[in-house]
């Protein structure tokens, strides 16, 4: 379901909240996309059903896709914060692109983060994961350096 998921951003692209694309946006552009990529194969409309499971978020399996799909974000968010990828001298401008509230001193990825564990509800084990994230010392054994300075 995962690897299914991704197909569409092969095409659309993985967009984030600074790209200010509302989520119906998104979604039919990601539905598109998909169409695309599976209309030359036999099992497309199997296929694309497990698209659709996967936004709609309802059985079992699929609130377990998109948790994990949605950890993958916020994982991603801190790696691009502790590499200074976001602008330290101002994370309030990354926050507001992101649709995050006042800051209040904490990291554009917490707060990320925290607003994924509350708008994803996710359960009590992915909000430990995604908590434990947070957690700057468990990310200082990683060379971590911004992939778009000029070197």
């Amino acid at each position: 379901m995962l690897a299914v998921h991704e197909l569409e951003e092969i095409i659309i692209r993985d967009i984030t909240p600074f790209d200010h694309i509302s989520a119906e946006q998104k979604s039919n552009a990601g539905r598109k996309a998909v169409i695309q990529i599976l209309e030359p194969l036999a099992k497309k409309d199997e296929i694309a059903t497990i698209v659709c499971e996967f936004e709609e978020s309802k059985t079992p399996e699929a609130k377990f896709a998109k948790w994990i799909d949605k950890l993958d974000s916020c994982l991603q968010c801190k790696l691009y914060d502790m590499g200074g990828c976001i602008d330290p001298k101002n994370p309030q401008i990354a926050n507001e692109r992101a649709g995050l509230q006042e800051n209040n001193g904490n990291k554009p990825s917490d707060l990320w983060i925290e607003r994924q564990i509350k708008v994803n509800d996710f359960d009590e084990t992915f909000t430990k994961i995604a908590r434990e994230a947070r957690k700057d010392q468990n990310w200082k054994s990683r060379n971590l350096t911004n992939p778009f300075s000029k070197k």
